[in-house]
């Protein structure tokens, strides 16, 4: 348990120089006054001096009187800290973010720092951890190293909203480390100190990826969102002779929404007896992320409510309020967003949709992103141009507003 200890015998000190500090004032103040009255009066009138003396004297007294009155305060304080001394006072967990954006450890997770860092190279020491950790993981018992490096490219390649669970679920949990490693099964810091995110990186993708949790809020209209995508041809048409010759089902488009049929039709194929159905994708949507958090809370045994929207228009005042309240609120972009340094040089053009953490808003009204590891400045008021359509539109997607609760 943490406790505070005081050390009173310095306190008494202090409260020891406020005292003769006091009575020195009150001795000095004497002396002035008798000193200026043995001045010659022509000489008290002729440079002011009586007038300057009494203002000298004035302050004197106000100095005299604040410093009582810290003395007062410190006299509290003592009393206070002696009640506490002996106190049964438990500390809890704040319930405070952490601040894994400080730049100590890097800006937030990066799903590139191993394959860029990595990626053909033996690993030794402390990286063998990461190995081991990988094949530790369900279904990766037996992974070559050449298989190692190409799961690490794919995360680099589709790993944007997986990292952005990872910023939320470091972010987010309010306990202590020891809490953190006895709930996740893993330090939340390594040996240098810095924040395990490529052990959660892994972690997520390799118990989520893919898999929908059918059971859990957003696992089935995710799973049929997908293979109804896995239709479409280049110019957004559905491709419904597949379909239908696929699944033996009408493919129905009379109304916005799916029929009964073509739902049922694909759960049934993709239903297993664990409720887990498994389809290749390539990255992830938001529905995704909030069923894959989901999921992946579950099976490592973590009782925490996740509260999770999307919104597709948000004001720079709604978003820094989302902030201020605690709130992870992460910004799908489209390709052709610009990623900016603090000196507004362009660094980074996005080629497809990406997924960041807004980490503050700047006074201009820019978002502050954690991105690959690092801090980018994007402006939101950014238009591109659609590659369909050739209509200029925003470059936002949509944000997910997401708060994990621990119970």
């Amino acid at each position: 348990m943490p406790k505070i200890y005081v050390d009173f015998t310095k306190l008494q000190e202090i409260e020891n120089k406020f005292e003769n500090i006091t009575s020195k004032i009150d001795t000095l103040k004497s002396d002035f006054f008798s000193a200026i009255r043995e001045l010659d009066w022509k000489v008290q009138s002729e440079y002011s001096i009586r007038n300057k003396s009494l203002k000298i004297s004035e302050n004197l007294q106000k100095d005299n009187i604040a410093l009582k009155k810290y003395k007062q305060f410190l006299e509290q304080t003592i009393q206070k800290y002696r009640e506490l001394e002996n106190a049964d006072v438990r500390f809890e967990p704040s319930g405070s973010r952490n601040n894994i954006f400080n730049g100590s450890n890097g800006y937030g997770g990066d799903q590139g720092r191993m394959a860029h860092s990595k990626c053909r190279r033996k690993f030794f020491g402390e990286d063998q951890v990461l190995f081991d950790f990988i094949r530790h993981q369900n279904g990766y018992e037996n992974y070559t190293e050449a298989e190692i490096y190409k799961l690490m490219e794919q995360i680099d390649e589709e790993g944007c909203g997986y990292v952005a669970l990872v910023n939320t679920l470091f972010g987010e949990f309010p306990g202590t480390e020891e809490e953190f490693e006895k709930l996740y099964g893993f330090p939340m810091r390594d040996k240098y100190g810095n924040y395990n995110f490529d052990l959660m990186l892994i972690d997520i993708y390799c118990k989520t990826d893919d898999k929908y949790f059918l059971n859990e809020d957003g696992g089935k209209e995710a799973l049929i969102t997908d293979v109804l995508i896995s239709y479409l041809d280049p110019n957004g048409n559905y491709k419904k002779d597949k379909f239908e010759q696929d699944y033996g089902v009408r493919f129905d488009d009379s109304s916005n929404e799916v029929s009964d049929e073509m739902r049922n039709a694909i759960l049934n194929r993709y239903k297993s007896n664990e409720d887990v159905a498994t389809y290749k994708t390539k990255g992830t949507r938001v529905d995704h992320q909030e069923n894959r958090l989901r999921g992946y809370l579950k099976e490592k045994g973590i009782d925490a409510d996740v509260n999770y929207s999307v919104e597709q228009i948000m004001t720079i005042e709604d978003v820094k309020s989302k902030l201020d309240s605690g709130t992870v609120v992460e910004l799908g972009v489209k390709p052709g967003t610009n990623f900016y340094d603090v000196e507004s040089n362009c660094m980074e053009t996005i080629k497809e949709g990406h997924a960041v953490v807004i980490t503050e808003v700047t006074e201009d009204g820019k978002y502050v992103v954690s991105s690959w590891g690092k801090k980018y400045y994007v402006d939101p008021s950014q238009v591109c141009k659609d590659t369909q359509t050739g209509h200029n539109e925003s470059i936002i997607n949509d944000y997910l507003l997401m708060n994990v609760e621990y119970k």
